[in-house]
Parts: structure tokens; sequence; C-alpha cells
């Protein structure tokens, strides 16, 4: 049985990077260092945006521009929904942040529906709404 020839030994091939990689590394190595060493109180350009850390990075929603706006608010003018629940509450709550963000309106809240657009939300066991439409 023959014995496989080692990677590092075949002709024309080396592990190292070419030598025309020097040049770029010693400048990506130094512009880290002085990096390091700049001072303190430099603070990053204005982008225009406001601060932020971080915290509502997933949950950011972007106003609705143009006619979508009008449409999509026409879609959700209410929400319907027991909250009962720890859990139900926080869906509650995140479904009007977001909505309200969104769509730059506020939906009711109400316990029953009463106009075109509402949004109902629950379980079987938390809303007979939900219930009356056989999703157990």
């Amino acid at each position: 049985m023959r014995k496989p020839i080692p990677r590092t030994s075949v002709p024309g091939e080396s592990r190292w990077p070419p030598a025309s990689w020097a040049l770029p590394r010693a400048l990506a190595v130094a512009c880290l260092l002085l990096a390091q060493f700049a001072h303190a109180d430099m603070k990053p350009a204005s982008t225009g945006l406001p601060p932020e850390d971080g915290y509502r990075l997933w949950l950011r929603y972007v106003p609705v521009a143009g006619p979508w706006r009008s449409h999509y608010r026409a879609g959700a003018t209410e929400l319907v929904g027991a909250d009962g629940s720890p859990t139900l509450q926080a869906a509650h709550a995140e479904l009007l942040r977001g909505l309200t963000g969104l769509l730059q309106l506020q939906p009711q809240s109400t316990d029953g529906v009463t106009r075109d657009g509402a949004i109902v939300f629950g379980t079987p066991h938390s809303s007979a709404l939900v219930k009356s439409h056989g999703h157990d």
C-alpha cells in the first residue's frame, strides 16, 4: 500500500501565504495597533442616526412609507384579545408597539370585533372568538 504524499511536500505549493501578502498584512497590523493607541476622546463621525445600545436592534419598527401606510392602517384598526395571562399581555404590548411604530398610529384595544381591520389574538382557552374558529 502506498503512502499518501503529505500536502507540504507537493511541488509549487507552500503552507505559507505568498510574499505579496506581507505588505497588506503589515499595514493591517499597524492600523490595529494605531487604533488601540488612538486618543480616547475621539468620537465617530455623525451619521444623523440616534445613538443606540443595540437593545432594540432586532425589534426595529421602521415606519411604513408611501401608499402602503394607508393600506396597512386599514388592515390594523383594532386589537382584540384577552390579556389575562402574562404571555398574552406581552403579546398585546408587542403588537401595540410594533403596529404603532410601523403605522405611526396606535390601534384601539377592544374586547370584541367592532369594525373591519381587527387583529384577533389569543388561544382557544383565552378567547371564545379564537375557539369559535375551531383552532383547538
